[in-house]
C-alpha cells in the first residue's frame, strides 16, 4: 500500500515537470510570433507612406477678361489664382476683386471674370456722377453701394441672371432682402443704363444712341462679347447662326440662337441694333444696289468668292454648273448648285444678281 502511494507521487513530478519544460519551450515561440506581427505590420505600413499619391488632373473653362479664354487641364489642388495664370492672366479691364482667388476649385467648374465696371465720374458733364450701373456692375462694385453687402450684392446679380435687366429702381424689391427702406437708401447711388434715378427714374430709351450699339449682323467675335451677357460660346453660336441663316431681320431673331431665351434677351437687347438698311430697296437706289451686286452669270472664280458666304469650292461648283447648264435665269436657280441650300441662298441673295 505504501508502494503504490510511492508510485504515485513520483507519477505527479514526473507529469508537473514535463509540463514545465513544454511551457518554457512553447512560450518563447509566442513571444516570437507576437514580434514577427509588430514587425510586418510596421514594415506594410512605412511601404505604404513611402509610395507616393497619384493626383487625378481637373478640368476648367475660363472666360471674360482674361488674355486667353479657354478650358484648361489643372491638378486637382489648383486654386482660382492657378487657373487664372494658365489662362494668361487678367486683360487690363478686368475686375480682380470679383473672384476670390484663394478659392479652391473643383472638376468642371466654369470662372467668369467680370470687367470694371463703367462708373461715370464726369461730375461736370454728367449729372450721374458716380452712380453704379446695377445692370452692368459686377459683384464687388455693386458691394461698393452703402448698404449692399456680398450677400445682397449675389442676390442682385442672381436676379439679374435670371430674369434680365432691370428697368427701373422699383424692380430691386423683386430681389430677396431689399425692402422700400433699403431701396431709399441706395436709389441715390445707383443708375440704370446711365439713366439718373435720384429723385425718380427717368426713361431715356428715346434717347439711345445707337452708335453705341452693337450691330448683330456686322460685330465680330471679340465685338459681340462686349455686349453684357454674352461670353465666347454665344458669341460663337451668334456668327454660326448669322453664317447659316442670313443676317437678322431684327434683333428678336436673336432668340433663335441656341441658348438665348427671353431672360437673356431682356439682358442684352439695350445694348444691340439690327442695321437691316441693305434689305430696304426704293426705285432711287435700286440701280446702284445693282451695280454692287455680283452676277453670277458672268463672274469669275474671284469675284464669286467676294460674296460673303462663297468660298473658293462654291464658286467653283457655280462656274462648272454654269458652263453645263448654261446662264442662270434667276437668281434662286443657284440652289441647283450642290452645297447651295435654302439657308446659304438666304445668306448670299442680297448679294447677287443674274442681270
Amino acid at each position: 500500500m505504501q508502494s503504490r502511494k510511492l508510485l504515485i507521487s513520483v507519477a505527479g513530478v514526473i507529469l508537473f515537470l514535463v509540463a514545465g519544460g513544454l511551457a518554457m519551450f512553447l512560450k518563447p515561440d509566442e513571444k516570437q510570433q507576437q514580434t514577427n506581427n509588430i514587425i510586418t505590420a510596421q514594415t506594410t505600413q512605412q511601404i505604404q507612406e513611402s509610395q507616393p499619391q497619384t493626383k487625378s488632373n481637373w478640368f476648367i473653362y475660363v472666360t471674360g477678361a482674361v488674355k486667353n479664354p479657354g478650358v484648361y487641364e489643372v491638378s486637382e489642388d489648383s486654386r482660382i489664382f492657378h487657373v487664372i495664370k494658365s489662362a494668361g492672366g487678367f486683360t487690363k479691364n478686368a475686375d480682380e476683386t470679383s473672384l476670390n482667388l484663394a478659392a479652391p476649385l473643383a472638376n468642371g467648374v466654369h470662372i467668369h471674370v467680370d470687367e470694371k465696371v463703367n462708373i461715370i465720374n464726369d461730375s461736370v458733364n454728367n449729372p450721374n456722377y458716380s452712380l453704379i450701373d446695377i445692370n452692368r456692375a459686377s459683384l464687388s462694385e455693386l458691394q461698393k453701394i452703402k448698404g449692399v453687402g456680398p450677400s445682397l450684392a449675389q442676390r442682385i446679380v442672381d436676379y439679374r441672371n435670371s430674369h434680365g435687366s432691370f428697368t427701373k429702381p422699383e424692380d430691386l424689391l423683386k430681389v430677396k432682402g431689399i425692402g422700400s427702406a433699403t431701396l431709399e437708401k441706395i436709389r441715390p447711388q445707383i443708375t440704370i443704363n446711365n439713366a439718373r434715378v435720384n429723385n425718380q427714374y427717368v426713361q431715356n430709351n428715346n434717347h439711345t444712341n445707337n452708335s453705341s450699339k452693337i450691330d448683330i449682323n456686322n460685330a465680330s467675335l471679340n465685338e459681340l462679347q462686349k455686349i453684357n451677357g454674352i461670353g465666347p460660346t454665344l458669341a460663337q453660336r451668334i456668327i454660326d447662326y448669322r453664317n447659316s441663316h442670313g443676317a437678322f431681320q431684327n434683333i428678336n431673331d436673336l432668340s433663335k440662337v441656341n441658348g438665348i431665351g427671353q431672360a437673356k434677351m431682356n439682358q442684352i437687347k439695350s445694348q444691340i441694333t439690327v442695321n437691316n438698311s441693305q434689305f430696304i430697296q426704293s426705285p432711287l437706289s435700286y440701280s446702284s444696289q445693282l451695280q454692287s451686286k455680283i452676277n453670277i452669270n458672268n463672274a469669275s472664280l474671284n469675284e464669286l468668292q467676294k460674296i460673303n458666304g462663297i468660298g473658293e469650292t462654291l464658286a467653283q461648283r457655280i462656274i462648272t454648273y454654269r458652263n453645263s447648264h448654261g446662264l442662270f435665269s434667276r437668281i434662286d436657280d443657284i440652289k441647283k448648285v450642290k452645297g447651295i441650300g435654302q439657308a446659304k441662298f438666304s445668306q448670299i441673295k442680297s448679294q447677287i444678281t443674274v442681270h
